[in-house]
């Protein structure tokens, strides 16, 4: 969507309030005051499931791993891969697990909130 942002407004908040703006800006996942703003403002439903920072951290550890694992197979030419690559991909296999969990009970508080 292109278009220009050509008004600017200004408000006054104190140190806490700011401090709590930005608290709740950040728990989103919003990078800017703008974007959350903007967020709230289409009426965008912000959720985010306890735990994902926790997640997020460990799935991209076990990303690494994998990578790692998967370039020495790559490097040996081995027919069968290395017991990382295995071990990753059954880590990388719970947290699918985990997260699609998460997004369910999103989806269920969401449909549950919505009356039907």
């Amino acid at each position: 969507m292109n278009r220009v942002r050509n008004k600017q407004m200004i408000i006054r908040m104190t140190d806490t309030e700011v401090s709590e703006f930005d608290r709740k800006m950040r728990q989103a996942h919003f990078k800017s005051r703008a974007d959350f703003i903007n967020a709230l403002l289409r009426d965008v439903r912000i959720v985010v499931p306890d735990g994902i920072k926790e997640i997020a951290v460990e799935l991209k550890r076990e990303g690494n791993n994998l990578n790692q694992a998967l370039r020495l197979w790559n490097k040996t030419q081995t027919p069968a891969p290395p017991i990382g690559v295995t071990i990753a991909y059954e880590k990388l296999s719970k947290l699918y697990s985990q997260i699609s969990g998460m997004l369910e009970g999103v989806k269920n508080a969401d449909f549950q909130s919505s009356g039907e």
